[in-house]
């Protein structure tokens, strides 16, 4: 029973280091998502000849009767013209507040910034404007992070009436939308963008491939399925390990059967001890890869148990009872 109990632990230990593993990558992908302006992964990315108002193509947008989603009008300076419904998109935030939906819908555009623009702002009373085309814009807050990112210098106008918004033109940003719905909008997006779509990629700055970016987690998530194959190697010679009695042939059949199920309920309930460790504990953005590894390392520990319970059982293991 102590051996059991000792294999058991180190299953919890492999399910936590897969959280682990999986945390650090959530952590990457975050900050490679704030150096994107907040925009997932796979974002639609637009970038239009058209020399048409922004104002009058969101307009057309908001016709379309679009929920769930984000539109940053990208600039080639460091400002996005920025519009949102039905999500809760935030960045972090270093003083103040995000915008709320209300801003979106209001016709006083305000602004966000990111930390290292605050300290350039003009500042009238006790409060902070930014300054485009000789218009006064309130700053409501300001987003950040501690190491260097294009978010500590970019700056975020709400996309309502201004010199500055209705004087842009489509031709002058590059479009950025995200939201689960859009997706099912390809073609209708590109008719009210007047350009092809095409996908954000993260890495591509410094040409990392997907491989690069993830293969440290999935090299270290085999490591793991490593160490899960050699216990569920080890967990049926140390039960056999007690053995005295030779077992016929529908013995043997039935005392391997209740000795698969013996050892996979110990797998399954030590995985799910270590994985709510890890949800409780790590930081994740999502649970599914946590899950679907779990499941793996339970399909890996039954198949090795398998093979090693059956090569045992050959050599004429012997035993009184499952």
């Amino acid at each position: 029973m102590k051996r059991f109990l000792l294999i058991d632990l180190l299953i919890i230990l492999l399910a936590v280091l897969a959280g682990l593993v999986w945390s650090s990558h959530d952590q990457n992908e975050y900050a490679e998502q704030l150096d994107h302006l907040g925009l997932p992964e796979n974002a639609l990315v637009f970038k239009s000849s058209q020399n048409l108002a922004v104002s009058d193509v969101l307009a057309k947008f908001k016709a379309a009767k679009f929920n769930h989603y984000q539109l940053q009008f990208q600039t080639t300076g460091h400002v996005s013209y920025i519009s949102e419904k039905g999500i809760d998109a935030t960045l972090p935030i270093d003083s103040g507040q995000w915008f709320s939906q209300a801003d979106f819908e209001s016709q006083l555009p305000i602004v966000v910034v990111g930390k290292n623009q605050y300290d350039k702002l003009y500042m009238g009373g006790n409060q902070r404007y930014y300054v485009a085309d000789n218009q006064y814009l309130p700053v409501i807050g300001s987003v950040g992070v501690r190491h260097t990112s294009a978010l500590n210098d970019h700056i975020f106008i709400s996309a309502t009436p201004s010199k500055a918004f209705n004087a842009l033109r489509l031709n002058q940003v590059t479009v950025m939308a995200s939201g689960a719905t859009l997706n099912r909008h390809v073609k209708q997006l590109e008719n009210l963008f007047h350009a092809k779509s095409r996908r954000l990629k993260y890495g591509t700055a410094n040409k990392q491939s997907w491989w690069w970016r993830n293969g440290s987690t999935l090299a270290f998530l085999a490591l793991i399925a490593v160490g899960m194959s050699i216990l569920a190697w080890l967990m049926p010679i140390i039960k056999l390990n007690q053995v005295k009695v030779t077992l016929t042939s529908p013995l043997k059949r039935q005392f391997r059967t209740g000795l698969l199920f013996q050892l996979g309920r110990h797998a399954a309930v030590a995985l799910v001890i270590g994985g709510l460790i890890a949800i409780t504990q790590f930081y994740l953005t999502g649970y599914w890869h946590l899950i679907i590894s779990l499941i793996i390392l339970f399909i890996v520990f039954v198949g090795v148990s398998i093979i090693s319970l059956n090569r045992q059982l050959r050599k004429g293991v012997t035993s009184e009872s499952a």
